[in-house]
């Protein structure tokens, strides 16, 4: 029976660790920025495991021309278009923060570093796991050194597995591709549906506002037009962001009269506008049109795409805000009584 090597189910890395420059870094933190993923060398004499740091930054982590790299184990030339590298450069270089831990003597891992040319790259940090504690943690421990290994921390600090192993030829760098344009993926097709939905109910709302039924000469009511239009934006933003609790909401005030109403209706359109413009400008496009990356039938973006070089956690936090809003305003809407989707 062949026991193949995984990751020990209560793995989970510390919330800090030393890099071979003896600086500090905050895993926490870099979770919350970036995807980290950890490449795990087998040891520091393995000359499998330093070409695949060579072959991501010929595959899209450096910004380059190259176009061809010859793998010096195999011979093997592998060749790569430039619409591919520059995807690739979006997940490697934008989305990816990676740490690099090897058994074995801190000179040792500088000497990989500097050789494979990662010394130079501001998103990489290198550990060395001088006594094993992180391969054993893993459960990646071999007799001689640990296994090699692509994983990604997560927010939690726990651990998933992207791939278990290398070999000449073969160095993972496929598994770490998939998996991170599959994040991309999945978000950007999000964020596509969500502005599609939102779209539509801002360009409803727009239709709504404009009926003349629903502006009463705010000139007569006590408070001037401009100064209700910050009071609402303030009462609308306090419900988005919960500072206050138990307040009267934007949709209770804009049942006081038809001016009221215009103006909250003014409020929750320039509000959701914003989201929309928000998400929509971190997103790449094709003749203005947000698109997302496509993983099967072609790899990246097509020809002529407008490409956002924006982190994908940067694109799930907007697409999270504009969640929030499009489901607060369709509250907003319901709560009125307004007949927009019609």
């Amino acid at each position: 029976m062949i026991v193949r090597p995984r990751v020990s189910d209560t793995a989970r890395f510390p919330p800090q660790l030393t890099t071979i420059n003896g600086q500090t870094v905050d895993l926490v933190n870099l979770t919350q920025q970036s995807q980290l993923v950890v490449i795990l060398l087998k040891d520091p004499w393995c000359q499998v495991c330093p070409n695949l740091l060579r072959l991501l930054s010929f595959l899209g982590l450096k910004s380059d021309s190259t176009q061809t790299w010859t793998d010096e184990l195999t011979s093997e030339t592998r060749s790569i278009t430039q619409s591919q590298k520059a995807f690739n450069h979006v997940l490697l270089a934008h989305d990816t923060r990676f740490l690099v831990i090897c058994p074995g003597p801190p000179e040792a891992l500088k000497q990989i570093a500097e050789e494979t040319g990662w010394s130079e790259l501001d998103r990489v940090d290198f550990v060395a796991d001088v006594d094993f504690g992180i391969g054993e943690m893993l459960g990646l421990r071999m007799v001689a050194g640990v296994w090699p290994s692509s994983l990604e921390v997560l927010k939690d600090l726990t651990v998933t597995t992207i791939e278990i192993g290398r070999s000449p030829g073969y160095y993972g760098d496929h598994a770490i591709l998939q998996h991170l344009a599959t994040h991309r993926h999945q978000t950007e097709t999000q964020a596509v549906t969500l502005l599609r939905q939102s779209t539509r109910l801002h360009k409803l709302l727009q239709t709504t506002t404009t009926k003349s039924t629903y502006y009463n000469h705010p000139a007569r009511d006590v408070l001037p037009l401009e100064l209700l239009c910050s009071l609402f934006d303030q009462v609308a933003q306090s419900e988005l962001d919960r500072h206050i609790q138990d307040q009267p909401s934007l949709a209770q005030a804009s049942k006081a009269c038809k001016s009221w109403q215009y103006v909250a209706l003014l409020t929750t359109t320039r509000i959701l506008s914003e989201q929309i413009k928000t998400l929509e400008s971190a997103l790449t496009t094709v003749n203005g049109c947000p698109i997302a990356c496509e993983i099967e039938t072609r790899w990246g973006y097509p020809p002529g795409a407008k490409i956002q070089f924006v982190p994908l956690l940067d694109i799930k936090r907007r697409l999270a805000r504009l969640q929030k809003v499009w489901k607060w305003v369709s509250g907003f809407v319901d709560e009125v009584g307004l007949d927009v989707w019609k």
